[in-house]
């Protein structure tokens, strides 16, 4: 049921328990004021939205070096793919928990990673000094020693 903005303002004032105990009835009260279906009203089964979803069950997602092609003019482009184990697409945007070494840390690397083994997705010039994609605190390293592509 609606509420006004004084009624909201009212009985938040009075509370002092803390955020964590008191956020979820808070959200829901947000709701009604902006007369908007609370989480359990729009989502009964929470298959849409939940306040706390555990993250320890998706799988590691892996970045894995695939081959290294040397060029004639002496720099090197490694190829790179990746192992989603998980059943869904899992995001990384790039930044810390999707980047490369050397720099720039973006090299078009994709944010995006569809479940299974996905071989040969990106490609990236380099000197020939290690190169580190790291995703989610795994790495893969290319190097001009690197296995050659095909």
């Amino acid at each position: 049921m609606p509420i006004t903005p004084q009624e909201f303002v009212r009985t938040w004032r009075a509370v002092t328990r803390k955020e964590r105990s008191a956020a979820q009835e808070h959200f829901s009260d947000l709701c009604r004021l902006v007369r908007h279906p609370t989480p359990a009203e729009d989502d009964p089964t929470g298959q849409r939205f939940t306040f706390e979803a555990g993250v320890g069950t998706l799988g590691a997602v892996s970045p894995v070096l695939e081959c290294v092609v040397a060029q004639p003019n002496g720099t090197f482009v490694a190829w790179f793919g990746y192992r989603n184990p998980n059943a869904s697409p899992v995001t990384f945007a790039v930044g810390m928990t999707n980047r490369f070494t050397l720099i720039p840390t973006n090299r078009s690397q994709p944010t995006v990673f569809q479940p299974g083994r996905q071989v040969r997705v990106f490609s990236v010039a380099f000197p020939g000094t290690n190169l580190v994609w790291t995703l989610n605190g795994r790495t893969s390293t290319a190097s001009r020693n690197s296995t050659r592509c095909p």
